[in-house]
């Protein structure tokens, strides 16, 4: 039966391509949520800029002109903020994909190892079966032809009973 000398070396490997996955994915997740979040903040500025002109036309107040220009300055102070945490959150992002694709070359090295010593394994196993066959069959050979045998000494083949 095969063993992998590097078995628990791989098993190894796997968990921490596992959990830099789970890191991975979970980042991505934090992504989706603060571009969300960005996406609503820009939608909000709209939706005011908008209300800011129709009251512009309407009729508005100086107070109500301060209040929308600071609601505005607080929105773009806002907006910049998380436009700043997405790219720090993008930059997360890339070096988890890296540390990802070097986790995984890590494991698929192993991998490719572990099948090629299998294949060597198999192949010498065959191999070795083969010359097990090979000496049953000499065997049954010898037997059957009244027994042949090497000297030892010499490589000439002596009929048992004779002399030579």
């Amino acid at each position: 039966m095969y063993r992998f000398r590097f078995e628990s070396v791989l098993r190894y490997r796997r968990q921490i391509m596992d959990q830099v996955l789970r890191e991975f994915s979970e980042l991505q997740r934090k992504l989706v949520t603060e571009y969300s979040k960005l996406d609503l903040l820009e939608q909000t500025g709209r939706e005011y800029a908008r209300l800011f002109h129709e009251r512009q036309e309407t009729g508005i107040t100086i107070r109500e002109v301060g209040l929308f220009q600071s609601f505005f300055h607080r929105l773009h102070f806002e907006t910049d903020a998380q436009r700043q945490k997405l790219y720090t959150l993008n930059q997360q992002v890339e070096a988890k994909r890296q540390e990802l694709l070097d986790a995984s070359k890590k494991k698929k090295i192993l991998e490719r190892l572990r099948e090629v010593e299998e294949e060597k394994y198999r192949e010498e196993e065959r191999k070795r079966e083969q010359r097990q066959y090979d000496e049953i069959a000499v065997n049954k050979i010898t037997r059957t032809q009244g027994g042949w045998r090497n000297s030892g000494t010499e490589d000439e083949i002596v009929r048992f009973g004779e002399k030579g």
